[in-house]
């Protein structure tokens, strides 16, 4: 019996360090398959990375290119001149044509007898929600820039 003990204890004791080498190799594989993974991963932020500064690049390049064209029309000064005051000379005619509404609609109220008690109501009518937005909105288009980019 002793023998036999003899022989299976010999036996489990040569397999124990081969026990431990495949646990061993067994966690070096799960280690190198993680790193790969995180590799994998950190190789497909990269990619994302380089495409986006490209996009950006491009962008930029753009942006620069249309910048480019409108500094060099090529027509003169007086076409330079003209091209650069039709946004304003628009937005003037708009805007005067509102204001002359707003003035015509004021001197009608008082016609029909504004009243210091219902001037309330006839500011409320004349300034209203949507006139305060369109001022707003033509002051930010104007001056916004200016305070954005640092213009003076």
């Amino acid at each position: 019996m002793i023998p036999i003990i003899s022989l299976f204890l010999g036996f489990l004791s040569s397999s124990i360090p081969s026990f431990f080498k495949y646990l061993e190799t067994r966690q070096q594989l799960k280690y190198n398959v993680q790193l790969a993974t995180l590799q994998l991963e950190a190789t497909i932020r990269n990619i994302e990375a380089v495409e986006e500064i490209e996009k950006i690049k491009k962008n930029l390049d753009d942006t620069i290119s249309a910048r480019n064209a409108d500094l060099d029309s090529g027509g003169g000064a007086f076409a330079e001149f003209l091209r650069a005051s039709v946004r304003p000379i628009i937005t003037y005619s708009l805007f005067g044509l509102f204001l002359a509404v707003k003035i015509i609609s004021i001197f009608v109220l008082m016609n029909a007898g504004l009243t210091l008690e219902n001037m309330e109501l006839a500011t409320k009518i004349i300034l209203d929600e949507v006139t305060l937005s369109m001022i707003a909105t033509i002051g930010g288009f104007w001056f916004g820039s200016r305070v954005v980019f640092g213009k003076k």
